[in-house]
């Protein structure tokens, strides 16, 4: 079990980046969806 971990370590810190990164994308583009709404 602790092998297996060791093992898909760097492929869950990968897959937990990524999310973050497309998390961060989709904050952003609402962000700027709402400044644009509000000065349009």
């Amino acid at each position: 079990m602790e092998i297996y971990l060791l093992k898909n370590k760097d492929t869950i810190i990968k897959t937990i980046h990524t999310s973050f990164f497309f998390y961060k994308i989709l904050q952003m583009k609402n962000i700027l969806f709402t400044c644009f709404s509000f000065f349009v």
